[in-house]
């Protein structure tokens, strides 16, 4: 068998990058992570080499499994787990910070989605009646929808809000009764389906006024909530979308590598802020996007091992347990739906979510795949699934709007109006 060099320079150029950020994301947990913030409940125990050597290696075998040629939706969801779950989970193993137990069955379920969605591929694409839905009614009907909410919002809150990031804890603590029931419910869709959804539509319709209204919508909600996340949202979208409308029309760049470049000094930013005046950005990178997940997880596996399975039997909100478990009263520790399935079910139960997730991702691809540009579908395919790595699946699918974004986008995206644009270029 005749190797490319092209082939075999870009692994290399892989297996650099990769074992550059692994020592980035080791190095800023014990000097700023640990340093910080152990009284979160991070612990950590000095690796020896051979321990350090086979995390970075595993680390880097994961990094080489998923598809480079990016062809499917759920390759770039598969990525995103791969920076956002797997890296900081390889690194605090390698501390011996978290248990086996939660390494395990994070690379289980990552294996699990990555075949299964491959095994999909060999399925037809999905044949859909096209709906009788106007293109041009769909900014307008999106931009009504959320002002409408909006309004609700400030009815009840007034205009109490809050932009600054050392008060966050208290407002949250403040606000935590006032979005309670239907408006939970809204107030998630609208910050993890709608406003992002405007922003895409805004971004590759080169509309700056939709632009506009979606950040500014993300920053109310923002203002309203003070939770992180509806924050990271913007920052998301705009990275992926300009990253990948660059790469859209250099085919010869190989797409994977120029990521792993990106997120890499990424990660050197955030370490070098870290150390600076700016520990802020550390903190609300490093330790609430990608350390803190990771450390919840393992309280929720944790605490399964200790109590049993709970099988949705909780008097109380799992959340609320496991902030007691971890001497954390009023803590957001909710978590992704792997350490949740786990916690309710066993190895079992976490199986069948991931074949349902699975089968969720397959059902993306073959409806959406070759609908839109490249930039634009990486970002809806992303923020469709990106709530399942905060909250339980039946809990994501339903109130935290994967569902809905699925909805939206099939309805929209199957319209026989949608593509009689000069808007869109693929």
């Amino acid at each position: 068998m005749v190797i490319r060099k092209s082939s075999f320079f870009s692994l290399i150029n892989t297996i650099v990058f990769s074992i550059a950020i692994f020592e980035i994301f080791f190095f800023s947990y014990e000097k700023f992570i640990y340093y910080h913030f152990a009284y979160y409940g991070y612990n950590l125990n000095y690796p020896s080499l051979g321990r350090h050597v086979v995390t970075l290696s595993i680390y880097l075998l994961l990094t080489v499994l998923p598809s480079k040629k990016f062809e499917k939706p759920s390759d770039f969801f598969l990525v995103y787990i791969l920076f956002i779950i797997l890296l900081p989970a390889s690194v605090m193993v390698a501390y011996n910070a978290i248990s086996y137990l939660l390494y395990g069955i994070y690379i289980f379920s990552y294996i699990t989605l990555l075949l299964i969605t491959n095994f999909g591929s060999n399925i037809p694409k999905l044949k859909l009646v096209p709906f009788e839905f106007k293109k041009k009614y769909v900014a307008l009907s999106l931009i009504s929808l959320s002002l409408i909410t909006v309004s609700i919002f400030f009815k009840y809150k007034g205009g109490n809000l809050n932009f600054s990031f050392v008060d966050i804890y208290s407002y949250r603590d403040e606000s935590r009764e006032t979005f309670s029931g239907v408006l939970a419910y809204i107030i998630k869709w609208l910050s993890y389906s709608i406003f992002p959804f405007i922003l895409v539509w805004g971004l590759y319709s080169r509309k700056n006024l939709i632009i506009f209204f979606a950040v500014l919508g993300q920053f109310l909600i923002f203002g309203f909530t003070n939770h992180k996340s509806y924050f990271f949202n913007i920052i998301l979208i705009f990275a992926i979308y300009f990253i990948f409308n660059f790469l859209a029309d250099k085919p010869k760049i190989n797409k994977f590598n120029f990521i792993l470049i990106i997120f890499f000094v990424f990660s050197l930013f955030l370490m070098l802020m870290s150390f600076g005046d700016y520990g802020l950005i550390g903190s609300l990178f490093f330790r609430r996007l990608f350390f803190w997940p990771v450390l919840i997880s393992d309280s929720y596996v944790n605490f399964a091992l200790e109590y049993g399975f709970s099988f949705y039997n909780n008097i109380e909100p799992v959340s609320n347990i496991i902030s007691s478990y971890m001497q954390r009263e009023g803590e957001y520790t909710n978590t992704g739906y792997i350490a949740n399935a786990y916690l309710q079910g066993g190895i079992l139960l976490l199986m069948m979510y991931n074949i349902l997730l699975s089968m969720m991702l397959i059902i993306y691809n073959k409806a959406f795949q070759d609908r839109l540009p490249i930039q634009a579908l990486i970002c809806l395919c992303i923020l469709t699934f990106r709530p399942l790595l905060g909250s339980d699946l039946l809990v994501g699918i339903l109130s935290n709007g994967v569902a809905f974004m699925m909805l939206l986008q099939l309805i929209i995206f199957n319209s026989k109006y949608f593509f009689h644009s000069n808007e869109i270029k693929r």
